[in-house]
């Protein structure tokens, strides 16, 4: 193998690791969440002691989580009108930056873009000092 091969295995081989470990701590607390909710004790424990569908029996009764059923619905409700209108805004402020030029223009569309990159930011900043 060449020195050029082997840069582009070990590059690989990096990425690959730390995609995985990423991915591992992402999924595994979903993946025991799930595990847990099968219990059939009162408290929630790991590993669970015995398998149960209670819980889900319990939710899926309209009687007994009437309040979650409504908590969920009223959640839909708001989700939907702000998807509205968050999208008609969004719409209208892109209609209205691509007609302008200008510093104003600029900045509106600087402080439109600030909240996709922020996360990016933040994580940069988390890795140097990681790193």
């Amino acid at each position: 193998m060449g020195r050029v091969d082997w840069d582009r295995w070990s590059y690989r081989l990096v990425l690959g690791t730390l995609g995985t470990i990423a991915l591992t701590i992402m999924v595994a607390p979903v993946i025991i969440v799930l595990v847990i909710s099968f219990t059939a004790d009162n408290a929630m424990r790991f590993p669970p002691s015995g398998f149960s569908w209670r819980w889900y029996q319990a939710l899926l009764d309209p009687i007994a989580s009437s309040q979650v059923h409504r908590a969920a619905w009223n959640t839909l409700e708001v989700g939907l009108y702000a998807t509205a209108i968050g999208t008609l805004l969004a719409l209208l402020a892109g209609l209205a930056l691509a007609r302008r030029r200008g510093a104003g223009a600029r900045s509106a569309d600087t402080l439109f873009v600030t909240p996709l990159m922020l996360p990016q930011i933040a994580f940069e900043v988390a890795a140097l000092v990681f790193f």
